[in-house]
């Protein structure tokens, strides 16, 4: 077997899961992930000497451990890292259709107003007396309906129908930090070897802005701790020169 270099250029394929009260979840697929980053932290303790002849120097130095700094950047993920983005949790989202909905709204001359708040995918729309285009327009997608006219404006009984819609749902801002685990399928690439990357809890949160409105891929940036799991495992343990067979 040849002796590994330790020369790392690593790269490969990184799973994540995430933790929820305490119990570990499934490992995503691989995401492309751009780095991971560890940096082992300590503060240093020092006793000077105060007497004549050494003033000033170290009589005996010694380093206080700290958690393990640790951060991560990816540009894809799955629904659950996507919510972890946004310090948020993700759950499927279900719209039921049906036909001959109506809705008393106070429409408002030139602006947009929901029929009712949390319904999409609108159509059919309908208001007595009144003439879609022209005293009236609606957004299919948002469910938004405008007054265009003066007469449109105000207190209306609204005709509607609503699709289905299935997806997901993200509550953003839920949480305070979010608790994941790491393992990589990793490939030194200075010298071919391959190894294992285990990580078995981080606590992190996002470390940068979130853009909503981007010309170019997101990321998705986080910054933490690597913290104690509680199940009997290293911080984190990496397998750098693996022969399989």
């Amino acid at each position: 077997m040849a002796i590994a270099t330790y020369a790392w250029w690593p790269f490969g394929d990184v799973q994540i899961a995430r933790w929820n009260a305490g119990v570990l979840g499934g490992f995503s697929d691989p995401v492309n992930c751009k780095n991971i980053d560890i940096k082992p932290a300590s503060d240093k303790k020092q006793q000077t000497s105060y007497k004549k002849a050494t003033m000033g120097f170290a009589i005996r130095t010694s380093f206080l451990p700290k958690p393990p700094e640790f951060s991560v950047e990816f540009d894809e993920g799955d629904r659950d890292l996507f919510a972890a983005a946004l310090l948020g949790t993700a759950s499927t989202f279900a719209q039921m259709s049906a036909t001959a909905q109506s809705a008393t709204v106070a429409l408002v001359l030139d602006k947009w107003v929901p029929i009712v708040k949390g319904i999409y995918n609108i159509s059919a729309v309908s208001i007595p007396s009144l003439v879609l285009g022209t005293d009236f327009e609606f957004k299919a997608n948002l469910g938004l309906i405008k007054a265009k006219t003066a007469g449109a404006a105000g207190s209306k009984t609204v005709t509607y129908s609503k699709g289905a819609i299935a997806g997901d749902v993200i509550a953003g801002g839920t949480l305070r930090s979010i608790d994941l685990s790491f393992l990589m399928d990793v490939t030194n690439n200075s010298d071919g070897q391959n190894g294992i990357l285990v990580i078995p809890k981080v606590t992190v949160s996002a470390s940068d802005a979130f853009k909503f409105v981007s010309g170019d891929f997101q990321s998705y940036k986080f910054a933490g701790d690597i913290v104690d799991a509680g199940t009997g495992e290293n911080l984190y343990t990496l397998y750098p020169a693996n022969a399989y067979s």
